[in-house]
């Protein structure tokens, strides 16, 4: 018996007929199910009469803007899959309009190749084949495969977001600005970074990102720079370093500030020189790399404690990027729980719509210390307690979440007379407690915030037996 085999459909809308039929023509390489319309009352009247998987949407129609449509098509169909086009090298509107869970853009004109490789890529969201999974042997990494294929820009539709946003757009073009992005951590400063990659002139050379506390020290000249045969013990062949292997792309440096004082001097003058010289080499290599910069402490504090050198902070902070917390933006909840609900569906396999209308009003209710990293977690594992038989994700499959309470020790009251020796070692030992709470006894970010170093640190909290 011959097996039927599903395949995706996709509406085309556009008012030029030849493109459309062209595109239509074309499309059929991927799935023979094309539709097509001329504008956005047609568009809708298919939307609402078929099961669409992919929509290619341009932004000028005759009876209106189609990112106006698409709020409303993000409201009906919010796992609908939706490629923008843009006649215009104005990038803006695109760009404006992944706020709304665009998976991707073409700017007129664009060539078959790109053409099909972008709808390639944005259906094969729900195709992670057996093929995939042997290449991917678990399922983090499966996962992440799929979240690099599903991944938006920023979600969220508050004033905040939009000025994220209207930065990117800005920055974005401008090759020689490197940026630092800034906030908590949870907030997407990566997804921030791959956007700017993504629409910059380099966008189609490679994105590297390196977490800077996970070099150790002794390492870090030859990772970054590359070393040459024999320049050290145990170095038996060449290597490229990191600024090398991304020749022509973006590096991506998050967590800037555990970068070890002792070496940032060495970093400053390959940023300012554009020049580095592999360890054991003669020889200097241009340095061809945008650069953009992540951290969630304020480096201007670290630079007042003297942990952060000030030339290096002033030269990667030529333009910053600030994304506020979660708290700071309950706006944005519902559409990144939409979103999150629908990555999890395709990911699980399962028929899930959207969930109850009371689970957004208890979501918002929460302020998220993990911000969006924590929302994402937290729907995850509601989705798995979730009634299998139920295309509703209920309230009762949600973890209790509690206002944020800090759970630290109450600091002593002063004493209008001088404290006595042992009362100061008392307080000295409370704020030690209260900031290895605070950075979740992280002893690197601990000592930072105390102004001490590691080992002075080690000392004290063996001192007070903390």
């Amino acid at each position: 018996m011959q097996q039927n085999v599903n395949h995706d459909c996709i509406l085309i809308v556009d008012d030029d007929e030849v493109l459309l039929e062209t595109l239509a023509s074309i499309s059929k390489e991927l799935s023979p199910n094309i539709f097509t319309a001329g504008s956005k009352a047609e568009a809708m009247k298919v939307l609402k009469t078929q099961v669409i998987e992919l929509l290619i949407l341009d932004v000028v129609l005759p009876d209106g803007n189609g990112l106006e449509m698409l709020k409303q098509v993000r409201e009906e169909f919010p796992r609908l899959k939706v490629i923008i086009i843009t006649g215009s090298k104005d990038i803006h509107n695109a760009v404006y309009a992944l706020r709304y869970g665009v998976n991707d853009y073409l700017l007129k004109p664009f060539d078959v190749t790109d053409y099909l490789t972008k709808l390639s890529n944005v259906l094969s969201i729900n195709k992670i084949t057996e093929d995939i999974q042997r290449i991917h042997n678990t399922r983090n990494t499966l996962e992440q495969s799929l979240e690099d294929k599903y991944h938006p820009f920023l979600i969220g539709i508050s004033p905040q977001i939009e000025r994220v946003v209207d930065h990117v757009v800005r920055v974005a073009t401008i090759d020689t600005a490197d940026v630092l992005i800034t906030g908590e951590s949870g907030v997407g400063k990566e997804l921030v970074a791959k956007a700017i990659h993504q629409f910059s002139l380099r966008g189609k050379n490679d994105f590297n990102a390196i977490n800077c506390s996970s070099i150790p020290e002794t390492l870090f000249e030859s990772q970054f720079f590359g070393h040459t045969r024999q320049a050290f013990t145990g170095a038996i062949s060449s290597q490229k370093g990191i600024f090398e292997e991304t020749g022509g792309g973006t590096l991506f440096l998050d967590e800037i500030s555990n970068l070890p004082l002792s070496l940032q001097a060495k970093f400053l003058r390959v940023l300012e020189s554009r020049k580095l010289r592999p360890v054991g080499s003669n020889r200097s290599i241009d340095v061809n790399v945008r650069l953009l910069y992540a951290s969630n402490v304020n480096l201007a504090d670290m630079v007042l404690h003297g942990t952060f050198r000030g030339d290096l902070y002033h030269r990667i902070n030529s333009f910053e990027i600030n994304i506020p917390p979660l708290r700071e933006r309950k706006e944005d909840i519902r559409p990144l729980v939409q979103h999150f609900c629908g990555y999890f569906a395709d990911l699980m396999k399962i028929n899930l719509s959207q969930p109850e209308e009371e689970v957004y009003s208890y979501l918002e209710d929460y302020d998220y210390p993990g911000n969006v990293r924590e929302l994402k977690n937290i729907l995850r594992k509601a989705i798995i307690l979730n009634d299998p038989d139920s295309d509703k994700l209920a309230l009762s499959s949600f973890p209790i979440l509690n206002p944020l309470r800090k759970t630290m020790p109450e600091m002593p009251v002063a004493l209008k007379s001088f404290q006595r020796l042992s009362e100061l070692d008392n307080i000295e030992a409370q704020w030690i407690r209260y900031a290895l709470l605070e950075y979740k006894h992280n002893i690197t970010k601990t000592a930072k915030e105390l102004g001490i170093s590691r080992p002075a640190l080690h000392r004290k909290i063996e001192k007070y037996k903390i």
